[in-house]
């Protein structure tokens, strides 16, 4: 009999036998023949972990295997006021703080109106070190009104504020920005 428990980061994990799926744990008393077996466990954000286990007859074997962690914490950061995307996933407001596998990333901030801005970044493996990755923030999204009217005396009206046309030029640039 095989048993893997699930306490601290065994929770949850995958368990294969001979590259049978036996279940997640815990698993408890799981029935195997005498004799040397292939056991594999899986868990996202660890490595996954290769053994050979040796089954007696008529005994409980209790494996209680280690894995090694395959993230790190990581903080991004582009200022306040925007949203956080990772792999074109939202992960939440900057500064946002998270655990991220290894690997390579595509982070981008996002603001409406506001031109996006990403950085690449490779994680590597170190839950103990906190990185933090600053992004530049996002630029806003200018344009320019050119109003002409026939007589150019007429009065414009630009989100409900009027104004005579050359006069309200730099209120129109700063209603724009």
């Amino acid at each position: 009999w095989l048993s893997v428990g699930d306490s601290g980061v065994l929770k949850g994990a995958s368990i294969y036998v001979d590259d049978k799926h036996i279940g997640k744990t815990p698993i408890s008393k799981y029935k195997l023949a005498s004799g040397e077996h292939r056991v594999m466990v899986v868990k996202e954000m660890y490595h996954t972990l290769n053994s050979t286990i040796t089954i007696s007859e008529g005994e409980n074997f209790n494996y209680t295997p280690t894995l090694s962690a395959d993230f790190a914490t990581v903080t991004f950061d582009a200022g306040a006021e925007c949203d956080i995307y990772v792999n074109d996933v939202l992960k939440g407001k900057s500064p946002w703080t998270g655990e991220l596998a290894t690997g390579a990333y595509i982070v981008e901030a996002r603001k409406e109106g506001h031109r996006s801005k990403s950085i690449d970044v490779t994680i590597s493996a170190n839950p103990k070190e906190q990185k933090t990755f600053t992004l530049p923030s996002p630029e806003p999204i200018l344009g320019f009104l050119d109003v002409r009217s026939t007589p150019n005396i007429a009065t414009v009206k630009v989100d409900g504020i009027a104004g005579e046309i050359g006069t309200m030029a730099d209120q129109v640039i700063a209603q724009l920005t």
